[in-house]
């Protein structure tokens, strides 16, 4: 008999294959969902904790793996703000790790003016849309970030650093929240010149 040679892939997959099927059933049997809930609801916990002011902005659970924050002021558009926020994708099937992001609406006209203020500062803390080399990838509605992989907290004997992990978001948040003042600077400049030309 011929014995054939399998892909290194498959072989993998076979050799784990209880593993692999309790993996794929946890990703796409509502599992997943419901954990990655508990994960953002944590992260809420610990950056309010962190950043106090959080408590006075709005917040908002935008789904499972995403939420943000914002002040009331920054909301410049009819039914869209700017705001900050955390994503936490799943590892398993999506092609991203985990983010601290602005956001910041794609229709708002100064939005380039606040995008070269945040290019301008070059601070190498997070990526700009514009720096990176896939930026293709990326919408306007979302100029700056800051990555924190999910395999940076794996330990030697292969758990996982929990405690590290969420931290390690929460400072990439305070990475972005950092960005404040010139969202605050950019949307004031706005409202000061629309005054003046009602006046």
């Amino acid at each position: 008999m011929r014995i054939s040679k399998l892909p290194p892939n498959l072989t993998a997959v076979l050799a784990h294959v209880d593993a692999a099927r309790a993996v794929y059933e946890y990703l796409h049997g509502g599992g997943f969902e419901k954990d990655a809930h508990r994960l953002q609801e944590l992260l809420r916990e610990e950056a309010q904790a962190r950043f106090r002011f959080l408590k006075e902005w709005k917040f908002e659970q935008v789904s499972d793996v995403d939420a943000h924050w914002h002040p009331e002021n920054w909301e410049v558009l009819r039914g869209d703000c700017i705001a900050i926020g955390i994503t936490t994708p799943k590892p398993v099937d999506d092609d991203s790790d985990p983010y601290a992001y602005l956001y910041v609406p794609e229709n708002w006209r100064k939005g380039r003016v606040l995008e070269d203020r945040l290019l301008a500062r070059k601070n190498r803390r997070y990526e700009h849309s514009r720096d990176a080399k896939n930026c293709d990838r990326y919408e306007r509605s979302w100029p700056v970030w800051v990555y924190v992989p999910y395999k940076d907290f794996v330990r030697r004997g292969g758990s996982y650093d929990c405690g590290r992990f969420v931290a390690a978001l929460v400072k990439a948040l305070g990475v972005v929240l950092d960005l404040r003042h010139e969202v605050d600077a950019v949307v004031q400049e706005r409202r000061t010149r629309s005054d003046a030309v009602a006046k």
